[in-house]
């Protein structure tokens, strides 16, 4: 995976991971949003890839309102680095995650055989541990930088047609 994958997998998770999230907090508690998400890592891993970014507006707001919520967030990422408490916050869930799957033989084998597969090298997935462990709020800081700019993204509604358009 591409060296930025660690910071971006911990944006991912900074801006999505559960009721302390960012987007949870700032969006859908301030009721913009019903749901707001990142997904890191698409299509896959194997090669370069993207992170998405989306949810559903809460009535009355619109698309665009949701859009202007993310860029804030995304803004924000840009502007300030995270505190370290909030980034071994997230380090930890990440930590805790990879153990989980790792507890059974039918979870371990189908962490390996994804490394293998899909990153071409089984040890990828103990290496993966320690990059989340080292990423810093300054490289999240240049990753959002350099990737969360408008000429660098492709943004797409879905929206019901007016009455008049029916």
């Amino acid at each position: 995976p591409h060296p930025d994958n660690s910071a971006m997998d911990m944006i991912e998770q900074l801006l999505n991971r559960g009721r302390t999230s960012r987007f949870y907090q700032n969006i859908v508690e301030k009721q913009t949003a019903i749901v707001a998400f990142a997904s890191n890592g698409n299509p896959g891993e194997r090669y370069p890839n993207m992170i998405i970014f989306g949810g559903d507006p809460r009535n009355p707001h619109t698309n665009a309102d949701l859009e202007n919520a993310i860029w804030t967030e995304l803004d924000r990422l840009k502007k300030e680095q995270v505190p370290e408490k909030e980034l071994q916050k997230i380090r930890n869930q990440a930590e805790a995650d990879f153990i989980r799957n790792l507890s059974s033989n039918n979870g371990m084998a189908s962490q390996l055989a994804y490394s293998q597969s899909v990153l071409g090298n089984w040890k990828y997935l103990f290496k993966y541990l320690e990059s989340i462990r080292t990423v810093t709020p300054t490289q999240i800081q240049t990753a959002a930088q350099q990737y969360f700019t408008k000429d660098n993204t492709t943004i797409a509604y879905l929206e019901r047609p007016s009455k008049e358009e029916k």
